[in-house]
């Protein structure tokens, strides 16, 4: 790099709706899939050898769910009836789940918590039941395969789940540039890509609070496209979903640093008009 030019370029975006970006979210409370206008950079430039992005800084609300439109769902089959149980999203733990799911399934069925394995059961008074693995609320319950009640206690149908019951909120929040994405196919449409990720931010903040995370290691992404003038941004959990920070913004900064070839200026018309007369003398 000793004989290149280093040019930085900092932009600092947001996605409150004044910030000039544009929210791609089917739900605009989302807030987590904006488009932004930058500066063209022409990467076929003669003197650009390179370009890196990084992301120096951010600030992320704790805002979202730990039970939300990706897995509140609960698909129960009952004699040849399936049933799908949707919960309200919202930030739950073992007592509030357990007074919802009553609400939600009524009269003749009961759950309780083990407090030593922390393993749910569930139990239906009258009829064998079975609990769906299209499930999207398993993770929260502890299975990941079909669970068919069985008579364990007095008469009972009672499905007791295989693993502890998970209350967590989203371990960490992926930033993603869709302008990073080296597939054939857009990260967008494929949730089996990964290249489109800027940085993964661990979250380890409360509820209500706040996921602040700076670039302490200098972490950088080679840009390997030729021409940008927009770049398109998700905040997704592990699993590629966009996250719903119900109304709340969130604050970035994108860094481009621009390497360039050190180039010879070209002579003015009269610096050759004056080598020539010295040649000529």
């Amino acid at each position: 790099m000793e004989n290149l030019i280093k040019q930085t370029k900092v932009y600092k975006f947001s996605t409150q709706s004044s910030s000039g970006g544009t929210c791609l979210n089917i739900d605009p409370n989302f807030k987590s899939f904006f488009e932004y206008q930058i500066p063209v950079v022409n990467l076929h430039e003669e003197d650009i050898e390179y370009i890196y992005l990084s992301v120096p800084h951010c600030i992320f609300p704790v805002s979202f769910y730990n039970i939300d439109y990706q897995n509140n769902q609960l698909d129960v089959l009952v004699g040849t009836i399936i049933t799908s149980y949707t919960f309200v999203p919202g930030n739950y733990n073992a007592i509030t789940f357990q007074n919802q799911f009553l609400s939600l399934l009524g009269t003749g069925w009961s759950i309780s918590l083990d407090p030593v394995s922390n393993q749910f059961s569930i139990i239906n008074t009258t009829t064998p039941f079975s609990i769906l693995s299209s499930s999207t609320i398993s993770s929260v319950l502890g299975f990941s395969s079909t669970l068919t009640s069985s008579v364990i206690a007095l008469g009972n149908n009672t499905v007791v789940f295989p693993r502890t019951c998970n209350f967590l909120s989203t371990p960490r929040l992926h930033l993603r540039c869709k302008e990073l994405c080296n597939s054939s196919t857009s990260c967008i449409v494929s949730k089996n890509c990964n290249s489109d990720i800027l940085v993964s931010i661990p979250n380890d903040s409360a509820v209500n609070g706040r996921i602040v995370y700076r670039n302490s290691s200098y972490m950088q992404s080679l840009l390997d496209i030729p021409f940008i003038q927009k770049l398109t941004f998700r905040i997704t959990d592990e699993n590629d979903n966009l996250i719903n920070f119900n109304g709340i913004s969130s604050y970035f900064e994108l860094q481009l640093d621009i390497y360039r070839k050190k180039i010879q200026k070209r002579l003015t018309f009269r610096q050759v008009v004056r080598e020539l007369s010295q040649i000529l003398e």
